[in-house]
């Protein structure tokens, strides 16, 4: 089933558009405009093109929506990316249906903006007003730009060599600029503003023509086929292959050398691996995951463990690219990758093991959760590695569901509200752990209720604190009978907790009685509640 409607709706969708995009979005915050400006887009696109009643097209437009929402639920930075990249991915994928991958979806969602002037020229030389064409006016203007850029290039060399030209050039520009002065306070900001709402909603429901993106995917498919190599048409990979193996000499590396070559390079491999692993497990399980320096131990390893994945799957990738799939005698080379694959799964472990002493030691923090999500999505790399090799797919099979599944956990990851659970996390453990007052004061205003309602605790452990570095601090010569009265320096600390925390929530005050409906939030909603319950 397709809607089809009739071309003359696409200008007077932009200009709907650009009206709904400064009314939502002038001097307000994201919200639920955003919400609103998506659900436009979406209709505009049924309305605007043939657009096929697909499982694809409803699943990209279900996820960006969703993110839209939780904009609205969350409010958070993770739901702002998601918002953008889920936008390019689900337009990208509209306008392009070819496309196979959401990563090219979003590359190409992208391009549609950096692109957008050549479009809306094509599109006005087909337009017709009152039944004049205005292509005949348009099409000289190839004839006038490229003399214009050189024409300037050259002013501009011929103002530096002369002072009398240059001087001249100069009240021509100022001339220029007072008559811009002049139109500015006819056309208001407000006006330029509707202008761009009506350019990005143009980028984003005016159809291209046929994309690059998808000739160049139609050419790709996930399975792999066996091919015969012929001297003339090698490809980028196996030339590379055949300048960094074995085979110095020149001559053309055979099958079974390339065979040898990955059963003892995945072998040395698995060793290597095993004796890291065995060290990482004797250091958690003996020593406490390094308690001394428990950040550096994560860092290291989950510096290793990037390391150690890109270089897994680019190995891999490297020897199963072709022929050495369809091998009979290939068995014992495929248990070694796998068993390469495992170790690198327990490498996971290892890191996760550290990022959750380290969490128990010290709390929740952004990129201590950020640790624990690119080790999710290392697991998926290795789960589809082992699917390429096992079921015989190609790089694109890699690429494709990686894509997706990245695009996918963003999404969901916007689904949590992360200052919120940072804040209580680390709140209702403080008699186990050593509270970062100064972060989670650093956490937006959606934690403005966590850290009032927990006050009086922020406010001793800002005193322990201070008094701790008291202790520790050094006096200077001549300065022993000068030393401060301990219980000064915390009653200090904590007051001036209290007034960051009491300028905090001012300029939330401030902040949410400037926003209209537009800007509308649940987690504002919340705070602005709490603050009203207090009074």
């Amino acid at each position: 089933m397709k809607i089809k409607i009739k071309y003359d709706l696409l200008p007077l969708l932009s200009i709907a558009g650009g009206l709904l995009f400064s009314l939502l979005f002038w001097d307000q915050a994201p919200g639920l405009n955003k919400l609103v400006y998506s659900a436009f887009i979406l209709l505009a696109l049924l309305l605007s093109r043939n657009v096929p009643a697909d499982k694809v097209f409803a699943l990209y437009a279900a996820i960006h929506l969703f993110s839209a929402l939780m904009i609205v639920v969350n409010h958070s930075e993770m739901a702002a990316w998601a918002y953008y990249i889920s936008l390019f991915a689900w337009v990208g994928r509209v306008h392009y249906p070819l496309l196979k991958t959401a990563g090219t979806a979003i590359v190409a969602g992208i391009f549609r903006f950096a692109t957008l002037p050549y479009t809306l020229f094509q599109r006005l030389k087909r337009m017709r007003i009152a039944g004049i064409s205005l292509r005949p006016v348009l099409r000289q203007l190839k004839y006038v730009l490229l003399p214009a850029f050189i024409l300037l290039v050259f002013t501009l060399v011929y103002a530096a060599a002369n002072e009398q030209f240059a001087d001249m050039l100069s009240r021509l520009i100022n001339s220029i600029l007072d008559a811009i002065s002049l139109l500015e306070k006819i056309i208001s900001v407000r006006m330029i503003h509707i202008l761009a709402g009506m350019a990005i909603t143009a980028a984003l429901i005016l159809n291209y023509e046929p994309s690059s993106f998808e000739r160049i995917e139609s050419r790709l498919t996930e399975a792999l086929i066996r091919k015969e190599r012929h001297d003339r048409t090698k490809s980028a990979l196996h030339a590379f292959a055949e300048i960094f193996s074995i085979n110095l000499s020149g001559r053309k590396m055979a099958l079974k050398t390339e065979f040898i070559n990955a059963r003892i390079c995945f072998a040395l491999l698995n060793l290597l691996l095993l004796f890291v692993n065995v060290l990482d497990m004797i250091t958690l399980f003996t020593k406490g995951a390094d308690l001394n320096n428990p950040s550096a131990a994560l860092h290291d390893g989950t510096n290793a463990l990037i390391f150690s994945i890109v270089l897994a799957m680019a190995v891999i990738v490297f020897f199963f690219r072709g022929n050495l799939n369809f091998l009979s005698n290939n068995r014992q080379l495929k248990l070694l990758v796998y068993v390469w694959i495992v170790q690198n799964a327990f490498l996971v472990l290892t890191v996760a093991l550290r990022d959750y002493h380290y969490i128990d030691l010290y709390g929740l923090t952004y990129k201590r959760i950020g640790v624990g999500a690119f080790l999710i999505l290392c697991c998926a790399g290795l789960f589809t590695v082992y699917v390429k090799v096992a079921a015989t797919r190609t790089f694109f099979y890699l690429y494709r569901w990686n894509a997706f599944f990245w695009l996918i956990f963003l999404t969901a990851g916007s689904a949590v509200n992360w200052d919120v659970v940072i804040a209580g996390y680390n709140v209702n453990r403080a008699d186990r752990i050593s509270l970062d007052v100064d972060h989670l004061m650093g956490l937006s205003d959606k934690a403005i209720a966590i850290l009032h309602t927990n006050r009086d605790l922020l406010k001793k452990q800002v005193a322990a604190i201070s008094e701790q570095d008291d202790r520790t601090t050094v006096p200077k010569p001549g300065q022993d009978s000068l030393k401060q009265d301990a219980g000064a320096l915390q009653l200090e600390a904590a007051k001036e907790f209290s007034e960051q925390l009491e300028s905090k929530i001012e300029l939330f005050r401030k902040r949410h009685e400037k926003s209209g409906w537009q800007a509308w939030n649940l987690p504002d909603q919340r705070t602005a509640r709490y603050l009203e319950h207090i009074k």
